[in-house]
């Protein structure tokens, strides 16, 4: 075998410079020792693919055995042939061949991949001599194939990801990249984004404190909350969270955007629902003690008017004491609609007629000076709540709306039907998507700005010299008690417009008639109240009318009465809302001796629980508010004595002087 010039091999693994600054070495031994030790496969081949020297084991044999073999003796004929072919491009360039993506499959069955270089050397006597070079590469191969899918699985949750994400050059604070969810909600398609700066999607007075803030590009994460604007001009209420990433070579944070607008809007109006029903616990506490009062006012004057023999003119003081008490009676009322605690039975009703009933007194409240046109709904619009009550509804908007109006003016009520869908009724607490029958009054007034339009269904606000604040409250609390909701829009220097939203209802209409005849009689009666005035005058009306009367200081004391007598009661009479047992208690108590005894409820303001409306519905039940006048309460319990209905009715009536 020829001579082998090792030098020219020394030089080939780079070790040329090496030797040239020291003493000669022996160049065959050079060759050897850096064999060896490279982790590197190296074998030196001739032109006929003879292995000269290998310094690895291949395929099982040592490479001492395979040393002066042709390559088809230890490897396969496809592998002999793949080195053949590199020796030859070699050896007819005199440049280094290379193959990148050798692919090995080892003895145990596993896939290897290397990449593989065939360096020619040109001997002195003309010979050539080949290099073969192989460097694994199945660990490099393998994180890169884990780098591709940990970059897939990025960008799959970063696109799948429902909320917002983008990011955000932190140099530029150009925007590089955006998700699906950026672009539905910021409205505007992705190439636009990536052309916009993290800035534009800010208000204007807000864009330099967030930037100094995103410059800061702190370590770690933070979070924030802040407001944007949409491309179409709509506020969002936002939570930021971002972080530090490298983004194709910038130096990025990636931002992560919570819409939280619907949040808030929930938020506000569960605090808003709280207030109401703090104020409302407050109205209705206040309503039942000034009813107790009222109630004490009208029976002691209709006494007198009737028992004391008075000169016309004192006959007449005590009428206007009757008015004033009507009138004090109507606020309470109010106060009472507002708290939710005014106890009704609700029936199929006409909203159409309702506004009817009211509309020529409307317009006479307020003379020439407004004009009140009605615009109709071509059809009954049939809700189902309380006549009385939505009455009130009607009035109050258009009283509302005639005093916002300075000078002259028109308001302008409207009836009509509505679809609500979920998204609407998504807005509006407690509402259902459906159909709805609407009532709306508009005015020509002067409108109001959105801090007042925020405020203008609370209890006592009023932006008014005069008035008690509670007529739009009242609206508030009626509509929500019939299932519905209110929706008010004003414009400074324009106007308001006020639409009260009702759930239709496919009952039909139906009427009711209240005993008319007034009667005296002996039946026994068990009263039962905890308020001691109120007690002594509705016993001193109920013996004035001819009936024995029992009388109780609470549930319990007026359900060992009842024991004592054996039950031997034609009626009870009794307040619902009543210490260590109330009212409704105390007649279920009662009914386990007698089912069939007849109950009237007494109260200024009743507990709106399924339970106490169940009752109050029962068979022979019926009830009236105070403050009552004795002819009232008089009729009340001869109708109900003579009656053998099977569902309760309701009286409320405001006292009204009686004739002499």
């Amino acid at each position: 075998m020829p001579a082998t010039d090792w030098s020219r091999c020394a030089k080939l693994v780079c070790v040329a410079p090496m030797i040239a600054k020291t003493k000669p070495l022996d160049a065959g031994a050079l060759w050897m020792a850096l064999a060896a030790h490279t982790s590197d496969f190296i074998g030196l081949l001739d032109e006929s693919g003879l292995a000269l020297h290998l310094n690895r084991s291949v395929r099982g044999a040592e490479g001492e055995d395979v040393e002066g073999k042709p390559l088809e003796a230890f490897l396969s004929p496809s592998r002999a042939q793949q080195i053949r072919e590199m020796i030859r491009l070699a050896a007819g360039s005199g440049e280094p061949i290379v193959n990148d993506a050798l692919r090995v499959e080892a003895l145990d069955g596993s896939v290897r991949w290397f990449i593989e270089k065939c360096v020619p050397i040109r001997q002195p006597d003309g010979r050539w001599l080949f290099v073969l070079v192989r460097t694994e590469t199945t660990p490099v191969r393998r994180a890169e194939a884990e780098l591709e899918a940990s970059e897939a699985r990025y960008l799959a949750l970063f696109r799948s990801n429902p909320v917002a994400v983008l990011v955000v050059d932190v140099a530029s604070l150009a925007i590089l990249a955006v998700n699906p969810a950026a672009v539905r909600l910021y409205a505007l398609d992705e190439a636009a984004l990536r052309t916009m700066a993290w800035l534009d999607l800010f208000p204007a007075a807000t864009r330099e404190a967030e930037a100094r803030a995103f410059r800061e590009n702190p370590r770690h994460e933070r979070r924030r909350t802040s407001r944007q604007t949409r491309s179409d001009g709509a506020r969002l209420a936002v939570e930021i969270v971002d972080y530090p990433v490298a983004f194709a070579g910038a130096v990025a944070r990636q931002v992560v955007v919570h819409d939280t607008t619907e949040r808030e809007l929930l938020e506000e109006q569960l605090r808003h629902a709280q207030k109401m029903e703090a104020m409302g616990v407050f109205a209705g506490g206040v309503a039942h003690d000034f009813n107790n009062l009222l109630s004490v006012i009208t029976a002691c004057t209709e006494t007198a008017r009737e028992d004391l023999d008075l000169a016309a003119e004192a006959y007449e003081d005590l009428g206007l004491v009757l008015d004033a008490a009507g009138r004090a009676n109507h606020l309470t009322k109010k106060l009472t609609l507002f708290s939710k605690r005014l106890v009704t039975q609700p029936v199929p009703v006409d909203l159409v007629s309702i506004v009817d009933e009211h509309r020529s007194l409307l317009s006479k409240v307020f003379g020439s000076r407004i004009d009140v046109r009605v615009e109709h709904a071509t059809s009954p619009l049939t809700i189902v709540g309380d006549r009385t009550e939505i009455g009130q509804v009607v009035s109050n908007l258009v009283f509302n709306a005639g005093q916002a109006i300075e000078g002259s003016g028109r308001v302008v009520v409207r009836t009509g039907s509505t679809f609500v869908d979920a998204l609407q009724a998504a807005s509006h607490a407690g509402a259902e998507p459906g159909r709805y029958a609407e009532v709306s009054v508009t005015d020509d007034g002067a409108g109001m700005d959105e801090s007042t339009l925020a405020r203008v269904f609370e209890p006592f606000f009023t932006t008014k010299v005069t008035g008690t604040g509670l007529g739009l409250a009242v609206v508030h609390g009626v509509v929500e008690r019939h299932h519905g909701f209110v929706i008010a829009t004003s414009t400074e220097g324009k106007g308001t417009s006020i639409r009260a939203l009702f759930p239709l209802s496919e009952r039909r209409l139906s009427s009711s008639q209240r005993t008319k005849a007034v009667a005296l009689g002996t039946e026994r009666i068990l009263l039962v109240d905890d308020e001691p005035t109120v007690r002594m005058l509705t016993e001193r009306t109920l013996r004035r009318c001819g009936y024995r009367v029992v009388s109780a200081a609470d549930g319990e004391e007026g359900v060992r009465a009842f024991i004592d007598h054996e039950g031997a009661f034609d009626l009870v009479v009794l307040d619902v809302v009543m210490p260590k047992l109330d009212g409704p208690a105390a007649l279920q108590r009662m009914r386990e001796l007698r089912p069939d005894l007849k109950a009237l409820f007494i109260t200024g303001h009743a507990p709106d629980t399924p339970s106490v409306m169940e009752l109050l519905r029962s068979p022979r039940v019926r009830l009236v508010h105070k403050p009552f006048i004795a002819t009232v309460l008089a009729e009340e319990v001869r109708a109900l004595l003579d009656s053998d209905e099977g569902a309760a009715s309701e009286s409320v009536t405001s006292p009204q002087p009686t004739p002499r």
